[in-house]
């Protein structure tokens, strides 16, 4: 078998073993209110992780762009307008950011959707495009219907009087 198909593998491999964490901390940053964040914000923060020729690459784009936005909308703010989106309070930041942006960021630049014990081969630009899509549908499904996306068994399972 050749080198690079086994690098392949090993990386498939690696992302299948991590998609339950993946879910697990993407629900986790879906819980700091991002359904409140501009569906274009959205959009453009998920090309850029699509597009990125490499992990660093994604980390330092959407870095970029987070900043020029949130310097966009804290001046526009200043001035007397109205704050935008991605200046509006985490509900549970697990970083210690202030707003959804820095939240965002911080989560991408530091890696927080991955285990401490990254598993073996992992390509961590296709971990990060995994974690964004995950975390973008979960997003998306709470804008939607208006409540979180349930995961575990325990709350699919139907509740008393609740019919099956």
């Amino acid at each position: 078998m050749s080198t690079d198909l086994r690098e392949a593998l090993a990386c498939d491999l690696a992302l299948i073993t991590l998609d339950p964490h993946l879910i697990e901390r993407a629900a986790d940053l879906g819980r700091c209110g991002f359904e409140a964040v501009s569906r274009s914000q959205m959009a453009a923060v998920g090309e850029l992780v699509r597009s990125a020729a490499s992990h660093a690459n994604a980390v330092t784009s959407v870095k970029t762009y987070l900043g020029n936005q949130l310097d966009r909308l804290r001046a526009k703010e200043s001035r007397g307008g109205a704050p935008g989106s991605g200046l509006a309070k985490t509900r549970h930041s697990q970083c210690g950011a202030d707003c959804l942006g820095d939240e965002l960021g911080a989560w991408i630049e530091r890696g927080l959707y991955l285990p401490e014990q990254v598993p073996a081969g992992l390509d961590r630009l296709a971990a990060l495009r995994r974690f964004w899509d995950r975390f973008h549908g979960m997003v998306r499904y709470r804008e939607q219907l208006g409540h979180p996306m349930r995961l575990s068994v325990r709350e699919l399972s139907p509740g008393e009087g609740e019919v099956p």
